[in-house]
C-alpha cells in the first residue's frame, strides 16, 4: 500500500518548523477572516523564529551522526522501495 504524505525528495530535507510554516502559509492564503489571518501570521512568525532558535541552541552533530545523515541521503530510497528492499515509500 502506497501512502503520499507530501514528503519532499530525500535529497531535499525539510525541518519540522519549515514544513509547519509552509502549511500555515497555505492556510493563510485560503483564509478570508482578518482576525484569523492575524493569528495565523503570528503562528508563522513564531515558527520561523523557532527555526532560528533551534539552530542557534543545538550542538553540532558528532562525526558518527554526520555519517549516518550523509549515508541516509545517499541511499536510493525510491529504487529500494520499488525493488522491495524497504517497505516504506520515502518519495
Amino acid at each position: 500500500m502506497s501512502s503520499n504524505r507530501d514528503f519532499k525528495n530525500v535529497g531535499d530535507p525539510d525541518s519540522f518548523p519549515e514544513v509547519l510554516a509552509e502549511k500555515l502559509e497555505e492556510i493563510l492564503t485560503l483564509n478570508k477572516d482578518p482576525e484569523v489571518a492575524g493569528k495565523l501570521k503570528g503562528c508563522i512568525d513564531f515558527v520561523e523564529g523557532l527555526e532560528s532558535y533551534l539552530n542557534a541552541s543545538a550542538s553540532e552533530a558528532a562525526p558518527v551522526q554526520m555519517k549516518i545523515l550523509t549515508d541516509t541521503y545517499k541511499e536510493p530510497w525510491a529504487e529500494n522501495y520499488e525493488t522491495g528492499k524497504t517497505t516504506v515509500n520515502f518519495r
